[in-house]
């Protein structure tokens, strides 16, 4: 998750998300305009200028609402702001039937809608259901007995009991649509984060060991330098290597795929504590280990011997690789530990340590015990 191209595809697809979001919320407003249109083409065609204008009025109104209150995406209105709204959109709603003494229902679909959007689906429920049965009733004794009123009355139920699923319906989509591009955002700052930490990570525990054996090797050439040219020329060789080898492990950190040799970390760290006038014993070389377990040891054993070249004043330093039936274990011992300020238990590379451990089922301690300093790691095989 580093680089230009992840930075781009991570864009891209927010950019995708909000495009979608954007959409959802434009077919809401599109969708409500739409009947909003349709219920005023009908009033114009059917009344006069004057109660066309009234239910004009009404519809403007009724459409605020809807879109402000009831269908609005993001922040929701307090209950109180929503049973006012209520209440003013039905007294909208019931006033142009009751001013023009005549069938006008176009738009009780968004009263319904809107119960269900802004009440609990308890009170809700009920509450739409009640709104179209009443724009049956409405309808029925505003068009009287006679024989085209149980078409008029089918057609008042139906219509404001689609309106409002339809305008329900799709408020909660755009809704759904605005959450999942939220969860989108929040997931890719999440896992950007949390490549940044694997990166930080990695690269503490691969290139401590390898600058600590550059600075090591160093001081060795340094004070070779004049008395012993030869030796001072193999120290530079090997500070070559090894600066080498820091190289291609920041490449490793950085293509993800920070998997350490054990083998090759005893044979350095042999390197670096030789010449740190540091003697290393070695118990359990030929223990056949899991790769993964191998290469967990490694880290492990990477991390110790850093931390006995920064942080202690060590003559001797012995590692132990033991396995069991139930599972193998790494011991770093190291001396020189008493007269030092000793935070390696709490410091960033034990607690790195301590994640990948527990990652596998398996944990590390870390003890001392006069001059002595002890790293444990523990995993199942």
């Amino acid at each position: 998750m580093t680089g230009p191209g992840v930075e781009e595809a991570r864009t891209a697809g927010l950019y995708v998300s909000d495009t979608a979001a954007r959409l959802s919320t434009a077919v809401v407003v599109a969708v409500c305009v739409a009947y909003a249109a349709v219920n005023l083409a009908g009033a114009f065609s059917t009344f006069d200028r004057g109660d066309a204008a009234l239910c004009a009025g009404c519809a403007v109104g009724i459409l605020v609402l809807q879109l402000s209150c009831f269908s609005r995406l993001g922040a929701r209105p307090s209950l109180a702001v929503r049973l006012v709204a209520l209440a003013t959109m039905t007294g909208l709603v019931s006033l142009p039937s009751a001013w023009l003494g005549e069938a006008y229902l176009g738009f009780g679909g968004f009263l319904a809608g809107s119960l269900l959007l802004a009440l609990p689906v308890p009170v809700g429920v009920p509450a739409y259901l009640v709104v179209v049965v009443l724009a049956g009733v409405v309808q029925r004794r505003l068009e009287g007995l006679e024989p085209d009123s149980l078409y008029s009355v089918f057609y008042a139920v139906s219509a404001t009991g689609l309106t409002g699923l339809v305008i329900f319906a799709l408020t909660r989509l755009a809704g759904f649509v605005r959450q999942l591009h939220d969860a989108r955002d929040e997931l890719s700052r999440l896992a950007v984060a949390q490549e940044r930490l694997r990166f930080a990570r990695d690269a503490h525990d691969l290139l401590g060991l390898s600058l600590s054996a550059v600075t090591v090797k160093a001081e060795v050439v340094d004070r070779l330098v004049d008395t012993d040219p030869a030796a001072a020329h193999a120290e530079l060789r090997e500070l070559l290597a090894v600066s080498r080898r820091a190289l291609g492990e920041v490449r490793m950190v950085a293509a993800g795929a920070a998997e350490l040799s054990l083998p090759e970390e005893l044979r350095s760290a042999r390197s670096v504590l030789d010449a740190a006038g540091i003697d290393l014993s070695v118990l359990g070389v030929d223990v056949e280990l899991p790769d993964e377990v191998a290469a967990l040891f490694a880290t492990m054993l990477r991390e110790a011997v850093t931390n006995v070249l920064r942080h202690a004043k060590a003559g001797a330093c012995h590692v132990a690789i033991v396995r069991r039936d139930e599972g193998a274990r790494l011991v770093v011992t190291n001396d020189g530990a008493g007269g030092v300020p000793d935070d390696r238990a709490g410091g960033a590379g034990v607690a790195n340590l301590h994640r990948r451990f527990a990652e596998r089922g398996g944990g590390v301690s870390a003890e001392r015990d006069g001059d002595e300093f002890t790293l444990t790691g523990r995993l199942p095989v």
